[in-house]
């Protein structure tokens, strides 16, 4: 199996999981026993198991060419063989008109994928907004105060920690912290908590940060639209689409009201001097995110280069 097959059956994976009845499971790369071999077991692209127990069985083909009717055949055997309750075939570029005859005949689903083009992305109504913003720093100052014998002996090395961990990013945590609900424009000075906090072994008397920040807003612009359906059905009057954007969120399926969002804070190019502080997702219609996922860490590092760090003595 190559990489690109892989991530086709993923794909559809998250579609069923979507969009299968409630309390269905849907596994990828499913491993069942063979009915006339039960200690063998044969491999599955996406199997879904009903909760009355119905097996469907979801087989995928990412070719550059429409499915024949061979295919069709092979997978009606499959279905046979392996005694399952229902079979869909789901081929990035549809299937031949004799494959469609035979599935019709074997009751096998037909589902395909079509790409819409740039001018139909700007045109079609169920496109969702996003974006990212981030918290910009304009000033971020820091300075500690020692008693001032320990301050005046303090060599040039001391590490500033709190448990262990580096100080400059334990202060940048609650500064995250401070600022997720607060106005912009804002500038303030914080009077920080020193529980743990270490300055070359000795514990301060004070921790002050001085914050000017203001917010920076980058839409991310949707790069490709897929629409899923039954081959043959219009693609903008289709059920099911996937998009996906050039930063924030990888992939947005949606089904009627239903919503599956993959957040990708990987691949988010933020400002200097910059921490993430939102990413928003507008769907046109009311809609139910029935699964998130994240990509990357939530926190994402903090592209903060310039901060002013000052250990005086009182």
């Amino acid at each position: 199996m190559t990489k690109a097959s892989d991530e086709f059956e993923q794909l559809n994976t998250r579609i069923y999981e979507l969009i299968s009845e409630a309390g269905a499971s849907v596994e990828w790369n499913a491993q069942i026993s063979d009915p006339d071999s039960p200690t063998e077991l044969r491999q599955i692209d996406v199997l879904i198991t009903t909760p009355d127990g119905r097996r469907i069985s979801v087989e995928c083909r990412d070719r550059d060419k429409p499915q024949t009717v061979m295919w069709i055949e092979e997978l009606a055997g499959r279905k046979l063989s392996m005694g399952l309750d229902g079979m869909i075939a789901v081929a990035r570029k549809g299937f031949t008109s004799l494959a469609a005859k035979k599935a019709k005949r074997f009751g096998i689903a037909l589902y395909d994928l079509i790409a819409l083009s740039d001018d139909e992305i700007r045109s079609w109504s169920g496109s969702a907004e996003v974006s990212a913003s981030f918290i910009v720093f304009d000033q971020l100052s820091i300075v500690a105060a020692l008693p001032m014998a320990i301050a005046q002996s303090l060599p040039p090395e001391a590490a500033f920690s709190r448990n262990g961990a580096d100080g400059l990013g334990a202060v940048m945590v609650d500064v995250r912290e401070t600022l997720k609900d607060v106005p912009f424009p804002w500038s303030k000075t914080l009077t920080l908590n020193l529980k743990d906090y270490v300055i070359g072994g000795h514990q301060p008397l004070m921790i002050a940060c001085a914050v000017n920040a203001h917010l920076v807003q980058m839409s991310a612009t949707c790069d490709t639209v897929l629409m899923h359906d039954h081959p043959g059905k219009p693609s903008l009057l289709r059920d099911t689409s996937i998009q996906r954007f050039d930063h924030s969120v990888r992939e947005l399926i949606s089904n009627g009201n239903d919503l599956y969002l993959q957040i990708a804070v990987d691949n988010i190019q933020q400002p200097e001097n910059s921490i993430l502080h939102e990413i928003n997702v507008h769907a046109p219609t009311v809609s139910n995110l029935k699964k998130y996922e994240l990509v990357g860490d939530r926190m994402l590092k903090a592209a903060v280069t310039s901060i002013d760090f000052v250990v005086t003595g009182v």
